[in-house]
């Protein structure tokens, strides 16, 4: 066993595979839910960033259960609580270390987010809404001051990091941007000063109350039938002497009040609301100074809001992102601390919450549940219900992206066998043994079911057969030595890191007598009766000689690669910084048969998915999930409420896409304006006025469903040159992925539809607007359809992905699901080695409704029929 040498550049594969998976995970960002949920996750990242460069990293992994606790951070408000609470155990013992201020961060963030959980258990949501009105709760100065203090000592731990990471050029840089030092003089001189009880906003309240009572009276004067005296003749008039004078009529029966009681309380609230308007302008003036102060703070924190905005494209290490959040838990409780009238709004908020509820409740749709996330953020970011908060988002906001690897697909490329042969030249025992060992190995990687982290176990398993003799003086004893053993080492890893256990080696060994090389049939009775003698004992020697040479090569051939592979895996983070604010907050699990990440796009306005996904019978070796819920709250910070030029527009676009999209491409009719045909300065500038300003909620929204996708683009304001159209409108527009001509196409799937925000409120311009609209977005029959788009072959983008271009994993992978229903889009692939050099059909199970249709399956299903199926079978793809 001494030559075993399991090759090291073979081995490496073991984890490589598991290096795919934590490369993926390494790219990661803290999704934005409820204010317990943010700090754990941001405390983590910052915990495992700063763990990730320590010697004793895989000590304190194991003891604090990282991997678990990145697992239940990433959950959010999904987590299961008594996890939590058993590794907050772990942060709060006295083991040595645990004092350090990374370690505190984790510590209290877990206290939060389980009282969090522990305090969000909620029967009846909507009956939770309407008794939540009483849980209002002010603002305090205190609470002012704590959130301030706490981004103090963010922005001092961030002043820290950069001056120990970042080069001088950089740090200035930096530094510059966000205008650190200025900001914590700025922020240790700000003072707090509440509202007045009655104040301005308050007061407009209650005016808004009085004017709603006066209309109600307005309507009942309004209401009553003509008296007698309203239609008596005037001296003027000339009555016809036989027309009858009208009599008073009786009053309604559920009238009470007769027109003077009407009156007198119409006269009533006219003076009442005269004394508030007068009561309303002294307040004014007596608070002026503090809402002058108020402005001018707010401001300030604008502007240095936008230079955090802006270095977000530059930095994303886990300390700028804790420092922004804490900065924004900062400014958020400023503004609303200090707002005129926060229980009318909070009150407010709750009535849209409550109708967006019974809405979604009732019809599952995507605009209330838009509603639903917006009515949350203000929850959450005025500090109000946060008990309601939670329990919404525990319910309604779950995953909305899965990806998996099958441990079939793992192996395939992981996997190896090693057979090799040595010679053996040894002293056992007093004497000499020689001859040859025969050695077959094969490793693998074997998952083990951990819903909390991906535990791998690579295994060793090798079959030794030794021929030798044994040689004391001039006789020969041939014996064969056949026996098996056993290598194991299991290994942990999720988003943070990974981290190995000891190996374990197992051998067993059984020797077999042959005979010698004396011819006399007492010396072979002799060496015999001493081989059986002494077998036991001499087998145990071997075993025990196998046992120690495999687990010392085990050892040696495994620890490379797992130094290697966390090695590559910290650069990889490292170099993932500055895109991590474009992933979904991610973790990773294992089963027996698969690696699972699962992740969340979420904000606070925005939810995730309403539920799970469905249970697909299709098996495939690579297997995405990705419900539309993800792409929507991608583009909502980017597009919402947010005016966009048509020039800007095709910036960000282009910056989304990686490419110009179909409609800002000039049609194949425009000639090009040449040198006699300039554009004029009028027509540039009529371009360049053209602007949308989009929704303030869903602006962009992606859905999926029936083996098609909708995108719907809404704006609530349109302008080109001086005109101006303020009715809001909807675009959708349908596509789907089809078959055409061997290649896989994205297209159009019927018409623009245009509709209005509000039907019931539309003028003419609006009406001409949407006619210019349809024009331009649904081209007559014959023209030119820019949205028809020619697919990557089994979807896989090799020419957009650099490390995909080589990857002969990706090349063996064909699509065989692709399926779009109840809000998720489903595609998954086999893996099918080498296929892209086969000649054959490889028979395979599709489920490709989002590709074939059934008139199509009917043409061709005599071609595509795999072997020993009927005609009506399983379609595969003619390669």
């Amino acid at each position: 066993m001494r030559n075993l040498e399991l090759r090291r550049k073979n081995l490496t594969h073991l984890v490589a595979m598991l290096g795919i998976v934590m490369l993926v995970l390494s790219f990661h960002q803290a999704a934005v839910a409820s204010d317990a949920t943010q700090q754990l996750q941001s405390a983590v990242h910052r915990l495992t960033a700063r763990l990730s460069s320590d010697e004793h990293e895989e000590g304190w992994r194991r003891y604090l259960l990282l991997n678990i606790l990145e697992t239940q951070s990433a959950k959010g408000e999904q987590a299961d609580l008594m996890l939590l609470q058993t590794i907050h155990q772990r942060f709060a013992s006295d083991a040595d270390g645990l004092n350090h201020p990374i370690f505190a961060d984790v510590r209290k963030a877990l206290a939060n987010q389980i009282n969090s959980l522990a305090n969000a258990s909620v029967g009846d949501i909507r009956y939770a809404i309407a008794n939540a009105g009483n849980e209002y709760r002010a603002v305090t100065i205190s609470q002012m001051e704590n959130y301030r203090d706490q981004l103090l000592v963010e922005l001092e731990s961030l002043k820290h990091f950069y001056r120990a990471e970042l080069s001088s050029y950089k740090r200035a840089q930096a530094f510059y941007t966000l205008q650190l030092d200025e900001l914590t003089e700025f922020l240790a001189g700000i003072e707090f000063e509440l509202a007045p009880e009655f104040s301005v906003g308050k007061m407009n309240s209650i005016i808004a109350d009085v004017k709603e009572k006066l209309d109600e009276v307005e309507k009942k004067i309004d209401a009553l039938p003509f008296t007698d005296e309203e239609d008596s003749p005037t001296p003027d008039d000339d009555p016809d002497e036989d027309e009858e004078l009208s009599l008073e009529p009786p009053s309604p029966d559920d009238a009470e009040d007769t027109v003077g009681d009407l009156e007198k309380e119409q006269k009533a609230l006219e003076d009442r609301i005269t004394e508030l308007n007068a009561q309303r302008k002294a307040i004014a003036k007596k608070d002026l100074p503090r809402a002058r102060l108020r402005v001018e703070t707010y401001g300030k924190l604008g502007a240095y809001e936008d230079g955090f905005s802006e270095a977000a494209k530059d930095y994303g290490d886990p300390y700028f992102v804790s420092t922004r959040l804490a900065f924004m838990r900062f400014m958020r409780s400023y503004r609303y601390g200090t707002e005129d009238n926060l229980q009318e709004d909070f009150l407010k908020n709750l009535d849209t919450l409550a109708g967006a509820m019974e809405d979604f409740e009732s019809t599952s749709s995507r605009e209330s549940i838009a509603e639903v996330g917006a009515a949350l953020a203000w929850l959450e970011d005025a500090g109000q219900a946060p008990r309601l908060v939670t329990a919404i988002r525990s319910r309604y906001s779950l995953p909305n992206f899965y990806l998996s690897i099958s441990s079939n697909l793992i192996n395939q490329v992981a996997s190896q066998t090693v057979r090799e042969t040595s010679r053996l030249n040894e002293n056992i025992d007093g004497r000499l043994a020689r001859g040859s060992i025969t050695t077959v190995g094969h490793a693998l990687v074997e998952l083990q079911n951990d819903p909390n982290q991906i535990h791998a176990s690579l295994r060793l398993l090798a079959d030794v057969n030794t021929s030798t003799y044994l040689q004391q003086g001039k006789v020969k004893v041939y014996v064969d030595v056949n026996g098996q053993a056993e290598g194991r080492r299991s290994i942990f890893a999720n988003v943070g890191g990974l981290y190995a256990n000891d190996p374990q080696v197992a051998a067993n060994m059984n020797s077999q007598f042959l005979g010698t090389n004396s011819n006399l049939d007492l010396v072979n009775r002799i060496a015999s009766k001493q081989f059986y003698k002494g077998q036991q004992q001499a087998d145990v020697g071997a075993a025990a000689r196998v046992k120690k040479d495999a687990l010392e090569q085990f050892a040696t051939q495994t620890d490379e690669p797992i130094k290697n592979g966390k090695q590559a895996f910290a650069e990889a983070k490292q170099k993932a910084r500055n895109t991590s604010n474009y992933l979904p907050e991610l973790y990773a699990y294992s089963q027996t048969d698969k690696i699972v990440l699962v992740g969340k796009k979420s904000s606070k306005s925005t939810l995730a998915a309403p539920g799970l996904p469905a249970q697909v019978g299709t098996y495939s070796d690579v297997h995405i999930r990705i419900h539309d819920s993800m792409l929507s709250n991608y583009v909502d910070p980017i597009f919402a409420g947010r005016k966009f030029s048509a020039d800007e527009l095709k910036q960000e676009l282009e910056g989304l896409l990686g490419t110009t999209p179909g409609a800002f491409k000039p049609a194949e009719n425009e000639a090009d304006v040449g040198e006699d045909e300039e554009a004029t300065d009028e027509e540039e500038e009529e371009v360049e006025q053209f602007s949308i300003t989009f929704a303030d909620v869903r602006p962009i929204q992606f859905e999926f469903d029936d083996n098609s996708f909708a995108v719907v683009v809404s704006g609530k304001r349109f302008s080109q040159g001086d005109s101006r159209i303020n009715e809001g409108m909807k675009i959708i527009l349908r596509f789907r992925i089809s078959r055409e001509a061997g290649k896989i196409v994205l297209a159009r799937d019927g018409k623009a539809e245009i509709e209005f925000l509000d039907p019931e409120s539309k003028s003419a311009k609006a009406v001409a607007f949407r006619s210019f609209l349809d024009g331009q977005l649904n081209p007559k029959e014959g023209g030119d359809d820019q949205t028809k788009v020619d697919l990557p072959d089994d979807l896989i983008p090799f020419d957009k992905i650099e490390a995909l271009k080589d990857s002969d994993v990706a090349k063996g992978l064909s699509l065989n699901q692709c399926r779009i229903e109840g809000g998720w889009f489903y595609l998954g692939w086999a893996y099918v080695p080498g296929r892209q050099d086969a000649n054959s059909i490889y028979s395979m199970p599709l489920d490709l409704p989002a590709i074939w249709n059934e008139a199509t399956i009917d043409q061709i299903e005599s071609i595509y029929t795999p072997v020993g199926q009927p005609a009506a079978g399983n379609i595969v793809p003619l390669r």
